[in-house]
């Protein structure tokens, strides 16, 4: 199994179990989604690492909006073990473009 793939196994089991806790939850999102915001930062850093060893020059870039629409997704879809890899893979053989939106045809699972 793929290093990408494994950090998948390792969001999807952050995203069960929620185990980062923040007392303070207040109107901020990252206290009150901070499992899903690790579960993706996990995913991006274990796929930058991936292209650092093998020598690509590609970097994934994601704007704020794209970025909280994975949040989105994390939270409220029943994601599996199986669908945060697929998540992963399409991320780590995305075109390089930014993503900004999830939700049309010209967008991270339109693309790859």
């Amino acid at each position: 199994m793929s290093e990408v793939k494994e950090s998948a196994v390792l969001a999807f089991w952050i995203l069960k179990y929620k185990p980062i806790y923040s007392k303070i939850l207040n109107s901020d999102t990252t206290s009150e989604h901070i499992n899903e915001y690790v579960a993706i930062n996990v995913i991006l850093h274990n796929i930058a690492r991936s292209y650092e060893e093998s020598g690509n020059n590609r970097a994934i870039q994601i704007t704020h909006n794209g970025y909280k629409q994975l949040v989105y997704r994390l939270k409220n879809w029943d994601l599996s073990k199986e669908g945060l890899m697929t998540i992963a893979d399409l991320l780590y053989y995305y075109d390089g473009s930014t993503i900004d939106n999830i939700d049309t045809e010209e967008s991270l699972f339109g693309r790859v």
